[in-house]
């Protein structure tokens, strides 16, 4: 597909040549293709947001890894806070532990089958659009999670156990979404 000769839209007297380069070379690495030939061409709209199944791949693996990091650096912090009430006890290790013994147990006999699912499920989309990465009861059950979340972590300050409890959970899970990222890699090896 050859991109538009033309690079200017209403009101824009022209695009910088850099940003141009940058675009195309995304283009080329079929990152951004679909998006870049609804957005410039004259394409009519019921192809708009077409993506490839690559790209949805690669976002779900974004959002997978987010996760991970986001859930590390707050058990982290969780479990830091719990050190700092009573330092010298074991329990805090012990739970740093368990939290990733749970992880791994998570990430082999549900996450990771999880995550084939919606892989599979990705290859299967006949049209895919942009926001089909996950599922919307995914983003649901996201937006829950992330509350319920951050409303324990607000109730757990200052409560040794509570933190210590709060803190096994984000990890275990961190722990699972890390375990269970080797779906993406072993997809990513289909397109070398």
């Amino acid at each position: 597909m050859q991109l538009p000769r033309s690079t200017e839209a209403p009101g824009i007297s022209g695009l910088p040549v850099k940003v141009l380069q940058l675009t195309k070379e995304l283009y080329e690495l079929e990152v951004i293709g679909d998006i870049y030939c609804s957005l410039f061409s004259t394409i009519s709209p019921p192809c708009m947001f077409n993506t490839s199944l690559r790209t949805l791949k690669l976002l779900a693996a974004l959002v997978w890894f987010s996760g991970v990091v986001v859930l590390f650096i707050k058990s982290s912090s969780l479990f830091l806070e719990a050190e700092g009430i009573n330092p010298d006890q074991p329990w805090t290790w012990l739970a740093v532990l368990a939290g990733l013994v749970l992880g791994g147990i998570k990430a082999r006999y549900l996450f990771s089958r999880l995550c084939f699912k919606n892989l599979k499920r990705i290859d299967a989309l006949e049209q895919p659009k942009l926001w089909h990465f996950y599922r919307a009861r995914f983003f649901i059950f996201l937006f829950l999670m992330v509350s319920s979340g951050a409303f324990l972590s607000r109730q757990a300050h200052g409560d040794y156990s509570m933190l210590i409890a709060v803190a096994v959970v984000e990890l275990s899970v961190g722990t699972a979404l890390l375990g269970s990222s080797n779906c993406f890699w072993r997809e990513q090896k289909k397109y070398k």
